[in-house]
């Protein structure tokens, strides 16, 4: 027996001990080889690289890679690291444990047996039972747990088939409602928990870089333009993943189109004809015939918008879309003329406020872009104007909006001069504007040249302000990116002394107040040496590339 009075650092005994004759705080197994009633977000390599874009990325990536050095105990450092799986995989014990099996945490103990259950399994069950609330549920609608619960099984019993309400409808509907059940939001003044402040994003998923994110956006063009055909083409890229304008698909996915105004034989036709302009190969052609999906409601009401009590508010076609396509999970949905899916243009901002309220519910409830195609103005259509408010009607749609796109045609003069290029004579010239973007930098103007159904993306040689401002925000993306990659971070006034960048100072303070607005930077002291602040890429997201230019853009 050892006399000695000195004291031993024995945590991963005491755990050891602890897991095996006390268990976790939750008794109730869950079967590693059952699949749980919470559905996958995402694939693991997607949730991977997500949890990493967060806040709190840094320390998962150092546990992922085996870092231990905030712990006293490894058994410590897998139940922080899976409680992070718990929060980000909604809960899937099945997700957590292949995720845990790729991270360099992983070892023999993992399938070691303790009584019943294994470490593996304990960690992960004590990791759920201690998340109160993960990513993605409830699609934004907080409740108290014991109402999440009686709600669930209110959801899964007959009582949901037969009229029986499960909460007081809104007084000022004061019509049966014959759809889908509609929870009323509550107001819940709560303090903010741990798992917001240590996993709020300053944006949501990107689905086409710097151009869609899973949030509500506006195509704003003059009848005619060929919008639609447009938004097939992007459709097809979307889909099968391929660069769009020169811009990398973050998130390729299923695209949903509800059509009002063209049929869905001419939309098919049309798919059919950009598609052999692409050159696609037939199993693509097969994928997209699967994936791209089409509903045409042009011939009846289909109104996503009705008035009640001279307020505009949502119709049940809302809560019909929401369950018709979130067993799909796309990651955009486009809905095509916004006019024909409102209440009416007599009242202006309500009526397109109350699509905007519409489209976020659907956002809400699927997690994917959706996008409203709206039609110009007649005058900003003669002015070809390309700002924010191109739109007929009101501004509600633009405000409400985070992403605002505006095609015009551009005649061969007006191509010559921003391009550099001669328009041929059996091709269109388009300009795609982007005023606002909510999520990017600022973007610069999108030039399309169109033969036919055939789409080619042209840099321009010549630069406005707006697109000089672009070049410029790009240009110290890029230099943190590299900077980053050789282990070197700056704070704001190294950068703004930085004469690599080869602009001024002024330029450089305010591409980086840009870049901060649009949550593409964050400042940090996590990074560097000393004691400021240090800026640190969100996103990185390099430079769109058009198919007729070599080599960068150089500013002028």
């Amino acid at each position: 027996m050892n006399d000695s009075s000195e004291i031993y650092n024995r945590q991963q005994e005491l755990d050891d001990f602890m897991f095996k004759y006390f268990g976790p705080d939750e008794p109730v197994r869950i079967p590693l080889e059952t699949i749980n009633t919470h559905r996958e977000m995402m694939p693991d390599d997607e949730l991977i690289k997500k949890i990493e874009m967060s806040k709190q990325g840094d320390h998962f990536q150092g546990l992922f890679n085996g870092d231990l050095s905030d712990y006293p105990s490894q058994s410590e450092a897998d139940l922080a690291f899976c409680n992070s799986l718990a929060f980000w995989s909604g809960k899937n014990n099945v997700q957590m444990d292949r995720i845990f099996r790729k991270s360099s945490l992983m070892r023999a103990k993992w399938d070691e047996k303790h009584g019943a259950q294994t470490y593996g399994e304990m960690t992960i069950n004590k990791a759920i039972a201690g998340c109160v609330e993960a990513y993605g549920d409830t699609q934004g609608v907080m409740l108290p747990n014991i109402e999440k619960m009686v709600y669930n099984i209110f959801q899964n019993s007959n009582l949901k088939n037969k009229n029986v309400s499960w909460a007081p409808k809104n007084p000022i509907d004061n019509q049966k409602s014959d759809g889908p059940l509609n929870i009323p939001k509550v107001l819940r003044f709560s303090p903010i928990s741990t798992v917001e402040w240590e996993y709020s994003r300053l944006h949501p998923d990107s689905i086409v870089d710097n151009y869609l994110y899973a949030d509500v956006g506006i195509l704003i063009a003059p009848g005619g333009v060929g919008k639609t055909t447009l938004v097939i083409y992007e459709a097809i890229c979307v889909s099968l993943g391929i660069p769009l304008y020169g811009r990398t698909i973050k998130k390729p996915g299923k695209v949903l189109l509800i059509s009002a105004e063209d049929s869905r034989e001419q939309i098919i036709a049309r798919l059919a004809r950009i598609a052999e302009s692409m050159n696609l190969f037939p199993e693509q052609i097969e994928y997209i015939s699967n994936n791209i999906l089409i509903d045409y409601v042009g011939g009846e009401d289909f109104r996503l918008c009705k008035v009640v009590g001279d307020v505009v508010t949502n119709s049940q076609r809302v809560e019909e879309i929401i369950e018709a396509i979130k067993p799909l999970n796309p990651s955009l949905l486009v809905i095509d003329p916004a006019v024909s899916f409102g209440v009416g243009e007599s009242r202006v901002n309500d009526a397109e406020q109350g699509l905007i309220q519409a489209a976020r519910r659907i956002r809400d409830s699927v997690g994917c872009c959706v996008r409203l195609v709206h039609h110009t103005g007649k005058q900003n259509a003669r002015e070809k104007t390309t700002d924010q408010y191109s739109g007929r009607g009101g501004s509600a749609m633009a405000d409400g909006a985070r992403m605002v796109a505006v095609l015009q045609r551009m005649n061969a003069d007006e191509w010559f001069q921003n391009t550099g290029e001669p328009l041929p004579d059996n091709a269109t010239g388009l300009l795609l504007a982007l005023p606002k973007m909510s999520y990017a930098p600022a973007q610069r103007n999108i030039f399309i040249e169109r033969i036919d159904f055939k789409y080619r993306h042209v840099e321009p040689t010549v630069l406005t302000a707006e697109d000089k401002r672009a070049v410029i925000d790009s240009q110290v993306i890029e230099f943190l990116h590299s900077e980053e990659m050789q282990g070197r971070y700056h704070s704001k006034s190294s950068l703004e002394k930085c004469e690599a960048l080869g602009v001024t100072r002024k330029e450089t303070r305010d591409a980086i107040e840009r870049l901060e607005v649009a949550g593409c930077i964050v400042m940090t002291k996590k990074q560097g040496t000393g004691q400021g602040q240090y800026i640190k890429l969100v996103n990185y997201s390099p430079e769109p590339m058009a198919s007729n230019r070599q080599f960068p853009d150089q500013l002028v």
